[in-house]
């Protein structure tokens, strides 16, 4: 029950209502209020009837006091002075007993610090909406993943929709209205938030309402947040890594299957100057059939490359000249609304390099130009062109230290992007810089590998909101890069002898090797899979001198077409074809006996010469 009782001015009971248990009247009235307060809310107690004289007001206040049994309960006790002429010398006390509603606050908030160490156990922010206000609280934890102190952010929805990522609020929107239709039983998204140092998070937000009104609506809505940034940017590459390999596998197999296509336009071309006299019409374009596919040839191995099966090689490149080659591939690997200008000098000196290495790079550069404009109208300036540069312009440049002055070939690629700020700037090229900025970042530290073992220099300038200046400096040779031109093939009077077994899967390949086989003396044998080869080697294995074996076909493959073939005879002499490039395939008959190998597609007198060349005929 209520305490009602009348107190003097300095707290001594002159009339109380209830008596607690073990205590009497007598004990009660003339004793101090204080002496049935619990020590530390004596001062609390004190405090109140000092305020209630001096205001002449009622003052409320909390305190633990005894009960019944003298067990101690809480109260709120409200204490009114009472006020005759003017003057105050009693006071009345009101004690309400509210111990139940202090032990269900003490249960609220040892179940909340038991959920807030679960929550910091998890790495999860918490977050509650009342939705008919649109407060929208949040715990700590919530507010240091974006960057922020817990004071700093307003307790607004509409603050949390203002850092919600443009590209993104569409979808979380749609998502919240689903779950509030009742159409998911849990609101569930993956968005970037705004931090406040200006960057995105990846944020996995689960929430569900949690009270509604009797027709539905709802009132309030609570849940959780998790920084997935690290795991999402991880699955971004590893998706990337799959996309990739996916990309080298489909390029390897379409490099494989036009080296096929060529192999036959070649062999053919090449019978027929072969064939043809030397002085009738026609012969010049046949040159130039065998020019272009060699060219085509050529952009197969930059397939296979791509695809990790073929080999670096050294030799000297034209900047101009590769720049023009891979044009249109640079103009297919930006947006439509990026336009690339070409200033590539002509007769522009070599430098020794791998052609491979240096595709990579200018690839490389011209992708993150695009990537620069952010989906917007823009342009592109790769230029080429040759310099002196003295040791002190040198010194200006990255991986310059130990470079001599001397004339360098380069090229520069501009783009009127975002821009990169200087603290960027320093770090663009660091192994383990993983800062996501806007336009550049990805391949930096590999550019610089390749640079560094091309013995070159890299000089960048950018200005954020003007744009990046990437040039690669690389020391010039006084060398001429020749021209891919198909010679003539010679002709002579060498021939061989003996049956030669021609395995391919492609006819159009076994009858252009038929042919330049008869051409020069052998006899051909043809099959045109590994089942037919091992038939025909064990028909006729006294007289194959030698076997030129494609490596792939259907059923038996070239690879298990060899394993019987060395069963059958380990002397076999076995020559591989094949369009992938010879270390991706002579790496898997390591030490078991092949003769040599032939990358398609090739010339009929290369198979020839190959041909003499294992035999050892003079």
């Amino acid at each position: 029950p209520d305490y009602i009782s009348v107190v003097d001015r300095d707290g001594r009971f002159v009339y109380i209502n209830h008596i607690p248990e073990g205590i009497t009247k007598k004990d009660a009235i003339g004793a101090n209020f204080l002496d049935f307060v619990h020590r530390d809310h004596r001062s609390i107690a004190s405090e109140g009837l000092r305020r209630a004289i001096e205001t002449r007001s009622t003052i409320d206040f909390e305190i633990e006091g005894y009960g019944d049994g003298k067990a101690f309960f809480w109260y709120h006790t409200r204490m009114s002075p009472i006020v005759v002429e003017g003057d105050i010398q009693h006071l009345v006390m009101i004690s309400q007993d509210i111990t139940q509603r202090r032990l269900q606050e003490q249960e609220v908030r040892e179940s909340r610090d038991r959920l807030e160490l679960a929550l910091q156990g998890a790495d999860l922010g918490l977050w509650d909406w009342n939705i008919q206000t649109g407060e929208h609280v949040v715990n700590k934890r919530w507010a240091e993943m974006l960057g922020y102190e817990l004071s700093e952010l307003p307790a607004t929805i509409d603050a949390w929709k203002s850092i919600l990522h443009p590209e993104d609020k569409e979808k979380v929107l749609e998502g919240w209205r689903r779950h509030v239709d009742e159409k998911t039983p849990v609101f569930e998204s993956i968005h970037r938030l705004e931090t406040k140092s200006g960057e995105w998070k990846w944020i996995l937000d689960r929430g569900k309402v949690v009270e509604r009104a009797s027709d539905g609506t709802p009132i309030r809505a609570s849940g959780t947040h998790l920084d997935v940034t690290e795991k999402k940017e991880f699955e971004e590459k590893l998706l990337q890594t799959q996309k990739l390999e996916s990309l080298g596998v489909l390029a390897g197999g379409i490099a494989h299957d036009f080296n096929n296509l060529l192999m036959s336009i070649l062999g053919n071309a090449d019978m027929a100057l072969l064939e043809l006299p030397r002085n009738i019409a026609g012969r010049e374009n046949l040159a130039d059939i065998i020019s272009a596919s060699q060219r085509a040839a050529e952009l197969c191995n930059q397939m296979l490359a791509y695809a990790g099966k073929g080999r670096f090689t050294l030799q000297q490149i034209n900047l101009s000249r590769l720049a023009h080659e891979i044009a249109h591939l640079l103009e297919v690997s930006v947006s439509k609304k990026v336009q690339i200008d070409y200033h590539l000098l002509p007769d522009l000196p070599t430098f020794e390099g791998d052609p491979t290495q240096i595709r990579q790079v200018v690839m490389n550069l011209i992708t993150n130009a695009s990537d620069a404009m952010e989906g917007s109208v823009g342009r592109i300036e790769l230029t080429t062109g040759v310099r002196a540069c003295s040791r002190d312009f040198l010194a200006g440049c990255y991986l310059a230290n130990d470079l001599p002055e001397g004339n360098y070939v380069y090229f520069e690629v501009s783009d009127n992007g975002v821009g990169i700020s200087r603290d960027i700037l320093e770090k663009i090229f660091d192994p383990f810089f993983t800062t996501k900025f806007k336009g550049r970042g990805l391949g930096l530290a590999a550019v610089l590998g390749i640079v560094r073992s091309h013995k070159g220099a890299i000089q960048v300038e950018s200005h954020p909101g003007v744009g990046t200046d990437f040039s690669l400096y690389f020391p010039a040779s006084s060398q001429k890069s020749k021209e891919n031109r198909a010679k003539d093939p010679e002709e002579n009077d060498w021939k061989g002898r003996g049956m030669v077994l021609l395995v391919d899967d492609e006819s159009a390949i076994r009858k252009v090797g038929q042919r330049i086989l008869e051409k020069k003396g052998f006899r051909p044998l043809l099959a045109e899979d590994g089942d037919e080869c091992i038939r025909k080697y064990l028909q006729h294995q006294d007289a194959i001198e030698i076997v030129v074996l494609d490596l792939t076909m259907p059923r038996m493959s070239g690879e298990e077409a060899f394993t019987k073939l060395r069963e059958i005879n380990p002397e076999v002499r076995v020559i591989l074809s094949s369009g992938f490039s010879e270390s991706e395939v002579t790496s898997r008959f390591i030490g078991q006996g092949l003769a040599g190998f032939i990358q398609k597609p090739y010339r009929p007198t290369l198979l020839v010469e190959k041909i003499r060349e294992v035999l050892q005929i003079p």
